[in-house]
């Protein structure tokens, strides 16, 4: 394993074994958004799913989708395609903005 994979792993377990939402795993969630992981994975997402998800379960089929979102955090590190939403800036914040 090399530096970069380990350093994910490390950012990988903090976020599963720290309080949700709390400052300290709001930081390692910042970092790990910056890994080449969540990048391949979200870009994939995006590539499958193009339009915002969110605003097509609302009637508005053609929002361009911007964004990655986790829809629960059962899986949250091994970044499960079918566990992905493909959203727009606005419907994700609205959506962090309810808790």
């Amino acid at each position: 394993m090399n530096q970069r994979e380990a350093r994910q792993d490390a950012l990988k377990r903090a976020l599963l074994t720290l309080p949700r939402g709390g400052k300290e795993w709001r930081t390692a969630f910042a970092r790990y958004r910056r890994t080449d992981h969540w990048r391949a994975r979200s870009a994939a997402k995006l590539k499958a799913d193009p339009f915002c998800q969110v605003c097509e379960l609302m009637g508005d089929l053609m929002v361009k989708a911007t964004e990655v979102h986790h829809s629960r955090y059962a899986y949250f590190c091994e970044d499960i395609i079918r566990d992905l939403v493909s959203i727009c800036k606005k419907c994700h914040q609205r959506w962090e903005n309810r808790w």
